[in-house]
């Protein structure tokens, strides 16, 4: 569901996220993603979060989605890159929370991009 990796040599600090998500998993990435940060300096970092195999999120799940787009923002990360799903779907989706929240981040097509 999800996976967080971190390479201290080029300071990427990325995300994979995929399926689909329920209200436990989802609460549990948030726990987990806060643990993870706590671990780096996210000045000194660029976020990458690589969510294209990420299903659709049912509508009560939005909030949750949201709340993730806002803490990336505060998390104090040098640059934000999300890649942008190819399912047509999730990448609407994905884009009109980033409209919503006013996400600071960039939108690219690979993890290259960014890199």
């Amino acid at each position: 569901m999800y996976k967080f990796e971190v390479n201290k040599e080029k300071k990427e600090f990325i995300i994979t996220v995929w399926g689909f998500y329920t209200e436990d998993v989802a609460n549990e990435f948030v726990k987990v993603y806060n643990e993870e940060v706590k671990k780096v300096v996210p000045k000194d970092y660029i976020l990458v979060v690589d969510p294209d195999k990420l299903s659709t999120s049912k509508p009560e799940l939005l909030p949750i989605l949201t709340g993730c787009f806002q803490f990336y923002m505060q998390g104090g990360f040098k640059k934000i890159y999300m890649i942008t799903p190819t399912s047509t779907a999730t990448a609407m989706q994905l884009k009109r929370i980033a409209k919503d929240t006013n996400f600071t981040g960039t939108f690219i097509k690979s993890i290259s991009e960014a890199v």
